[in-house]
Order: structure tokens, then sequence, then C-alpha cells
């Protein structure tokens, strides 16, 4: 399947808001977590189903209360959340639309934050949507299939550390965010590497392989510019004074996330730059040694074409050509062609063509 554009043949004709999981499907079932806690307490749930009973029973008056969702290819526990919590019909159809741009939305009393998080295996970004629903001290955080990013941050709230039980659940999903964009940078790290490696082999040798390379670094770089930018749209939207559903306190570190945003993508910026660089340069350099190629032979031509000239005249079928009665006739065709031969090569030499 592309990671650039995910087809919407699904959805095609159905009413806005319907509920249709628009991607791969990438697990077999849904599991779910289940946090609540404030700075003195924690509790921690662990699903294998999730039914209507349990969504009603969580207290959404007081605490945080986080519920982490693996999976969407569920529509029956996409339509039963929906209705418990009373999410936008429209909301739901971007969260199980996992092709569409990274985006932040706001309803009547809710957010909607999707992104996109990476993972670098095998030489290849792995693409996966992962959907924010913050609503007052409740986040529901929606991904495509188990395992994630997440470990250390429920590694904060169940040991209490920094600051993220003393906040609410839009520090939470700053924590959140924070995460995804941190793995940005492992990634940006990992090939910009690679990337740089790429140099020395460039100047020494000229392959396929080596071309082969800098097209695939492109298109990863590509694919990373395609996931960060909207990011950064993201983040200046929670920082306009009219947003709501981030506290005062939050948006100072949204800023700080913003500025590693924005950095990320310079960096990123600056190795699609160097990976044009490095293809001109690996053209100039093919193009070059072609065009030693030429040279070489084109002087073996240049310098065979006066003796095929003669071998030419003497080679003819006449009757009488008086230097083939001579006895030395041979020996002297010889001495001219090593005198030419001699001669170009001095004149070549002097041109500097050689």
């Amino acid at each position: 399947m592309s990671r650039y554009f995910i087809k919407r043949s699904k959805n095609q004709g159905k009413a806005p808001g319907s509920l249709v999981f628009i991607g791969e499907k990438k697990a077999d079932q849904t599991n779910f977590k289940l946090f609540t806690y404030d700075e003195n307490s924690l509790e921690e749930k662990n699903f294998n189903k999730l039914t209507s009973q349990d969504l009603f029973s969580i207290d959404l008056s007081q605490n945080v209360n986080w519920l982490d969702i693996d999976a969407l290819h569920d529509l029956d526990l996409m339509k039963s959340i929906k209705e418990t919590y009373n999410l936008h019909h429209l909301m739901m159809e971007d969260v199980l639309n996992t092709g569409q741009r990274p985006k932040k939305e706001d309803f009547v009393d809710m957010s909607l934050i999707s992104m996109k998080m990476l993972q670098f295996s095998e030489g290849k970004i792995q693409v996966e949507q992962v959907s924010f629903v913050l609503k007052n001290n409740f986040l529901i955080s929606f991904q495509e299939h188990p395992g994630d990013l997440f470990d250390m941050v429920r590694y904060r709230i169940r040991n209490s550390k920094g600051k993220i039980r003393s906040l609410g659940a839009d520090y939470l999903c700053y924590a959140l965010m924070d995460t995804i964009v941190d793995q940005y940078f492992d990634i940006i790290g990992k090939i910009g590497d690679e990337v740089e490696d790429l140099e020395d082999q460039i100047l020494h040798k000229q392959s396929e392989e080596i071309s082969s390379k800098i097209y695939q670094y492109k298109r990863e770089f590509r694919l990373l510019h395609k996931a960060i930018l909207p990011v950064r749209d993201i983040l200046l939207k929670i920082l306009r004074e009219e947003d709501l559903y981030f506290k005062k306190e939050t948006k100072q570190y949204i800023r700080d996330l913003l500025d590693l945003t924005q950095q990320a993508l310079d960096s990123v910026e600056t190795y699609r730059e160097q990976l044009s660089d490095y293809h001109n340069t690996y053209n100039t350099l093919v193009n070059n040694r072609m065009n030693d190629v030429m040279k070489v032979l084109t002087i073996f031509a240049s310098i065979f074409i006066p003796l095929t000239f003669i071998a030419g005249v003497y080679g003819t079928n006449f009757d009488y050509i008086p230097e083939l009665s001579y006895r030395y006739s041979y020996f002297i065709m010889w001495g001219v062609f090593i005198i030419l031969i001699a001669g170009m090569l001095i004149y070549f030499k002097r041109k500097k063509w050689l």
C-alpha cells in the first residue's frame, strides 16, 4: 500500500460522517488501556474487550482519564465510543481515515489532533496514524496497531516522574505529541548518518547502487517532510489565543515543541538539499568518466586514421604501384607508422589532450 496516498473507495457515495475504516488492517484484535490518575493516585486497567458498560463506568468528572485504544478496524466499538462520549460524527470519520493529512480540528466541546507516528525499520520508514481526542480532563488516543512509542509516558505516569501527574489531560496530550516529535529526530539522525557516508562513496566509486541509495533517501525524507510540516501548523493553531483546550501553562511547553518541530523541518530540508547536491555530483562524475572514455577512444581513432589511409592506398589492386617493388618498402611503411604515432602523441600531450 502506498505510504503517500490511501484510496477512499470504501467511503465513496456514503454520507459525511459515516463510520468507515479507510486503511490497512494491522492487528487482529483491539487492545485497550485506561489510566485514571491525579497527583496522589493512579488506577490502571487493561481490557481485551471493551464493552459499553466499561465505557460508561469511566468517571469523567474528576482526575485525568486516558483511554488508549490500539487498532481501528472494530467499527462496532468505534460506534459505541462515539455514542457514549458524544463524539462528533465528522471527528470519528477523521479518526478512521488513516490516509488523511495531520491536522487539528476543534468541535463544540472537544478537539481532535491527528499525527503520523513514524518508525524506522529495515531501511524504510513505517507510517502509523495516531489521533487524540481531548475533552476536558479526558484524552482518547487511537492507534492503528499495538506497539508504540508511548511506553516512556506510561512509565512517567506510573512512577509520577516530572509534572505529568500534577497537570491535566492537555499536558498528557502534549507529552504524547512530544514523544512522536522526538522519534522524528531519531529517524532523521539515523538516515542522516547514512546520507553523510555517501559523500566518500560517490567520490571514489560511481555505481547504480549509490544512485539507488540517493533516490531511496530522497523518498524517505520526502515522507518525513510530509509528516512533520503539518505538525508545525497544528502547534501554531494550539498557541492561538482562542484555543481553549490547552491551558496557558501547557502552551509554554507547546512553544518549545514548536521550536523542535521547526528544527526537525530545517534538518529535513538540509538533507534534501544535500541529497540533491549528491545527485548532481554523481551525475557530473559519471559524465566526466564517460567523457574521459570518449576522449581516449577519440585519440585512438585519430591515430589510426592516417595509418588506415596509408594501408588503404597500398592495399589497392592496381597493377603498378612503384613502392611495392622496392625491397625495403615494408620497413619504410612501419617507420612512417611509428613516426606518425609518436608525432601525434607528442602533439596531443602539448595540447593537454592527454
